[in-house]
């Protein structure tokens, strides 16, 4: 795993952390984290053409950015992701509400 891979599953996880700390605790997301890695289970959550019932968790609890599609939004993973991911992640964000710029 480089170094720029291992910082993005910390912030997932700090994400993760910080939502149950809110009374979020989002098994599944830290499940597919675990077994998948952190990009992979990225890519699948912005795959799925509906929005996450744990994006919308996290809306409610206004946690957006702590949600792996604002993370994958960063500029410093843009490599990670192709240009298509990133623009369902933004617009599954745009869609809740949240100014993804």
């Amino acid at each position: 795993m480089s170094n720029l891979e291992a910082q993005f599953l910390q912030e997932m996880l700090d994400g993760y952390r910080l939502a149950a700390k809110q009374g979020y605790k989002a098994t599944y997301y830290l499940r597919m984290l675990e077994e998948l890695g952190a990009i992979p289970a990225a890519k699948r959550l912005v795959a799925d053409p509906e929005i996450s019932s744990g994006l919308q968790q996290l809306c409610l609890i206004g946690l957006l950015s702590t949600s792996a599609e604002a993370i994958m939004l960063k500029p410093e993973y843009a490599e990670l992701f192709t240009d298509a991911e990133r623009q369902v992640a933004r617009e599954k964000l745009i869609a809740l509400g949240w100014n993804a710029e």
